[in-house]
């Protein structure tokens, strides 16, 4: 079945996608910080090292809660999967240019139906970027495959999980405010209570002033 949004996907590289991000979430007045995330270091005895890269992306979103909810919903069209005719166009290919290796008697239309089984939960971008990009000398196994599909996805997917965090932070917040006694509640004390809800988020919401 055609599937415009993942064609479009499917014409740019995950490259393209990752830096087209910072567009978007400017577009919808959010800011968007994406770094690499470093972990603490020790040696054997507990002593601090420093810190050195996880290997994985860490973003940080800030913006207004409708803001950052314009923002997560125009993002599910990052992740749009290739269609099945699609995917097994590009299983094919791949199969002419990576042979199986030796030994491999698996049944092909079992093996094909497997991969695009997987690969239909990632972008179409990633899944044509790992299969026809990348060089293989062998026809891949899944586990070979998915840590390039893991690997290319993994930005936005940071993205994707922190505007989640802040979505779910600004649901949390408003509960709470809820949730305080109505009676005696003058516009100061509510005042204090945003306040103070909003220093325990604060990567998540925007002052505001007056």
């Amino acid at each position: 079945m055609h599937n415009p949004p993942a064609s479009r996907l499917a014409a740019s590289t995950p490259a393209q996608v990752n830096s087209s991000l910072a567009s978007l979430a400017q577009q919808c007045e959010v800011s968007l910080h994406v770094s690499k995330d470093m972990a603490a270091e020790y040696d054997r005895n507990g002593a601090f090292l420093g810190y050195k890269p996880t290997g994985k992306p860490l973003a940080i979103v800030k913006g207004n809660p409708d803001n950052i909810e314009t923002l997560l919903r125009r993002l599910e069209g990052a992740f749009a999967p290739a269609g099945d005719d699609q995917i097994d166009a590009w299983l094919a290919e791949l199969g002419f240019i990576a042979p199986s290796r030796k030994g491999s008697d698996l049944d092909a239309d079992l093996q094909l139906a497997a991969y695009r089984r997987r690969l239909q939960d990632y972008p179409a971008d990633v899944v044509r970027e790992a299969l026809l990009v990348r060089a293989w000398r062998f026809f891949p196994s899944w586990a070979e495959l998915k840590e390039v599909c893991d690997e290319l996805v993994q930005h936005r997917a940071a993205v994707r999980d922190a505007l989640v965090a802040a979505k779910d932070a600004t649901a949390r917040a408003s509960n709470a405010i809820e949730k305080q006694p109505h009676e005696g509640m003058t516009r100061d004390k509510h005042r204090r209570v945003a306040t103070e809800l909003s220093a325990l988020f604060p990567q998540f919401f925007e002052r505001r002033e007056g």
